[in-house]
């Protein structure tokens, strides 16, 4: 039908319309929150400093097993060794993961803090407390069909972002 067509046209018309004018104004968005200043304790040092030794070259680790080969045990121990970036530097733990290995709840965090670096368990403190609460109220448990992990394993200086 030509007017259906029409209308078609037009909305398109309209979106890529739309689209060129959010492109032509973007500005930068504000940060969500200033971070508050650094305390000696914030690991300075972390940013500061000139970068280590680069990792070891593929080749060298050639006889490593591969990550997706290991079972759960193999990859916790590789991960507690793991001195591949600069974060292992200060952290006193790894952050593994905890719960039942074979769950159909899979909670995945952003960073350890630091009671999880104390620990070595995810969201432990207040905002463990908080997790739980909203798992009994979903009737789950901690470790009875839920694992809970972080995207990584040692906390970042300060707890600020991870980034590269």
């Amino acid at each position: 039908d030509t007017a259906d067509a029409a209308a078609r046209r037009e909305l398109a018309d309209e979106r890529a319309s739309a689209q060129r004018e959010s492109a032509a104004s973007t500005t930068p968005m504000p940060p969500a929150f200033d971070a508050p200043p650094a305390a000696e304790d914030d690991f300075a040092w972390f940013d500061a400093a000139p970068p280590g030794d680069p990792v070891a070259p593929a080749e060298s680790r050639a006889a490593e097993t591969p990550v997706a080969m290991l079972d759960w045990d193999a990859l916790a121990a590789r991960v507690a060794d793991c001195t591949r970036c600069r974060l292992c530097e200060k952290r006193t733990n790894t952050v593994f993961g905890v719960g039942d290995r074979e769950a159909d709840w899979m909670l995945v965090g952003e960073a350890p803090g630091e009671n999880e670096d104390k620990q070595g368990e995810p969201f432990v403190g207040q905002a463990g407390k908080l997790l739980d609460n909203m798992l009994r109220s979903l009737s789950l448990e901690r470790g009875r069909n839920v694992y809970i992990a972080n995207v990584i394993k040692c906390r970042p200086p300060g707890n600020r972002n991870p980034e590269p």
